[in-house]
């Protein structure tokens, strides 16, 4: 089940891709495919997770909670997140306030096994409440691909360094995210790429995360995103959204 969890960053480009459908030139024209091949993966998981809640219900009384509990829970959060993607799709331009400490804590529990199969420490420490009035799939198709980019910049580091991926929050004029890590790092001729469609220095990348989180915060969010990293030392991407 938690295995689902780590597709979780591909379907969400892919869905996001679809969702820019009016936006795309003729070359782009095969990401909607592959967004509605999304679309649909995710439909055809819905019932079988909601069967398996069902069942989990029923076996509840017969085994330690300590052993069902963690199913049950991750069961719900794979559910949960899938509506609230369906939910984009018949409400794409739905404005609503935002719980932000919820949709990261959220987003975490949702990459939690890509950051265990990896070893990667997730940090993140809760602050005052942080609302943000927008779209809440795309902050968490902001949240998540930010995360799971953090995540892959361990694939390469054997060095025995402390793995770790922070989440900070802060509010003031402005609604900032920044998420680091003490990774690869990205070398000085390759940042200016780095959100270029199709770009990815990945073994296994898409090159469509980083570009795609762009679009979002700049085009539907009127945002900004930036940079800093330093090759073999780690990267700090922050998103700064206007606090409405």
């Amino acid at each position: 089940m938690e295995r689902l969890i780590n597709l979780a960053p591909t379907f969400i480009d892919n869905l996001g891709s679809l969702s820019l459908k009016n936006k795309l030139r003729n070359e782009d024209k095969h990401y909607i495919e592959v967004g509605k091949m999304s679309c649909s993966f995710f439909h055809d998981i819905l019932n079988p997770i909601t069967g398996l809640l069902l069942y989990l219900e029923t076996v509840d009384q017969k085994f330690p909670t300590e052993i069902i509990g963690p199913a049950k829970e991750s069961s719900k959060q794979i559910k949960e997140f899938i509506q609230v993607i369906q939910k984009s799709f018949h409400q794409e331009d739905e404005i609503k306030n935002i719980d932000l400490n919820e949709v990261t804590k959220n987003s975490l529990k949702i990459m939690r096994y890509k950051s265990l199969q990896n070893k990667v420490s997730m940090v993140f420490i809760e602050k005052d409440q942080i609302y943000i009035k927008t779209n809440e799939a795309k902050i968490y198709q902001i949240m998540i691909n930010l995360i799971s980019n953090a995540i892959d910049s361990y694939d390469e580091i054997c060095d025995g360094r402390k793995k770790y991926v922070s989440i900070i929050l802060e509010s003031d004029e402005n609604i900032r995210i920044k998420v680091q890590d003490n990774g690869i790092g990205i070398k000085t001729e390759n940042i200016k790429s780095i959100f270029n469609k199709l770009y990815t220095t990945k073994t296994h990348g898409t090159g469509i995360g980083l570009s795609h989180t762009k679009d979002i915060i700049e085009k539907d969010l009127q945002g900004e995103i930036k940079i800093e990293s330093e090759y073999q030392k780690g990267t700090l991407f922050e998103v700064s959204i206007k606090n409405h």
